[in-house]
């Protein structure tokens, strides 16, 4: 999935760039049907798609009403249309293939949106500290025993309006609150949190396998140290992520890299709302990446300019 997001910013970034018509089409036609794609296994790949429509709407180019603005709207439309035409092609295969064994129209495990709305606004004890937005048991089963989809469909809703109530608007907050710091502050990014695997399970007895497994096992001696360089490393990406609020540069305020922005904030806004752990924040590793490294340059551009222009300046008096 991350190649997916990856993959939706580079061919939008390729079409923006390109002067053919001939090109930028196709390049638009693809970036729509890779969202498509995406779509069908993880929901949060249309943020991919909307942050570009959100970065091309404030573009200047709209406001000069001239061929730029031609281009963009354009480029929205076929980009739209190809999602859609992508989504129902992909629709219309699983109705029709035999390979899925169940009828996808009418799936009774099917979870509606509101499920996910209702386990992103509880909590419960870990091992570690409280866990915000955890999938458990006791959502899934109430949620599976209403056959009904519109009954429930509203027993999501009413559960969460009843949770939210519970807390109160001050509550509700610092609910979120604690929950934004719970997802975006592992930089684990939830390993070992789900199943009832261990350190103590793994397969080969090797000795060389066993080094590796006293690293990588949650319960062996080396895991607290390769903890800390996972943390360590998160909490430098973030810190970098985030210099554009005091650091301001012409190559950080680039559109793709505003649509990147913009998707990471997307993303954290459906995670608060709904079900949420640091693995889905896992997925758009990628913008973080991206996003620390223009930061990091920028930051180095801001600091060293001056040894730079210095160095320029001995090497002509040597020569």
């Amino acid at each position: 999935m991350k190649q997916k997001k990856l993959l939706i910013l580079c061919l939008l970034l390729a079409a923006q760039r390109s002067q053919r018509p001939a090109l930028r089409i196709p390049l638009w036609v693809l970036a729509g049907a890779a969202g498509a794609v995406g779509y069908g296994i993880k929901p949060t790949v249309l943020i991919c798609l909307l942050a570009a429509v959100i970065t091309a709407a404030c573009s200047p180019a709209l406001r000069r009403r001239g061929r730029g603005a031609g281009v963009l709207l354009l480029g929205i439309a076929v980009v739209g249309g190809s999602f859609f035409a992508g989504h129902r092609m992909i629709g219309t295969f699983e109705r029709n293939t035999s390979v899925i064994g169940f009828d996808v129209a009418d799936n009774p495990a099917a979870m509606p949106p509101t499920h996910f709305l209702k386990v992103g606004a509880q909590s419960a004890p870990g091992p570690h500290g409280p866990m915000y937005g955890r999938y458990n048991d006791d959502d899934y089963w109430d949620t599976v025993d209403v056959t009904d989809p519109e009954e429930k469909f509203q027993q999501g809703l009413d559960a969460y309006r009843e949770r939210v109530a519970a807390m109160g608007p001050g509550g509700y907050i610092s609910f979120l609150n604690h929950k934004l710091l719970w997802i975006t502050g592992d930089g684990s990014f939830y390993s070992w949190g789900e199943g009832r695997r261990t350190g103590s399970d793994f397969v080969s007895t090797e000795p060389a396998d066993q080094v590796i497994q006293d690293i990588y096992g949650n319960n062996r001696p080396g895991f607290p140290w390769l903890l800390s360089l996972w943390q360590g490393a998160w909490f430098a990406v973030l810190a970098l992520a985030a210099v554009p609020l005091v650091l301001r540069t012409p190559r950080l305020m680039l559109p793709e890299v505003s649509a990147m922005r913009i998707a990471l904030l997307g993303l954290l806004v459906f995670l608060l709302l709904s079900e949420g752990r640091a693995r889905f924040l896992y997925l758009y590793t990628p913008y973080f990446i991206l996003l620390a490294s223009l930061s990091l340059q920028a930051v180095l551009d801001r600091i060293l300019p001056a040894r730079h222009s210095g160095s320029g300046r001995r090497r002509k008096v040597i020569e």
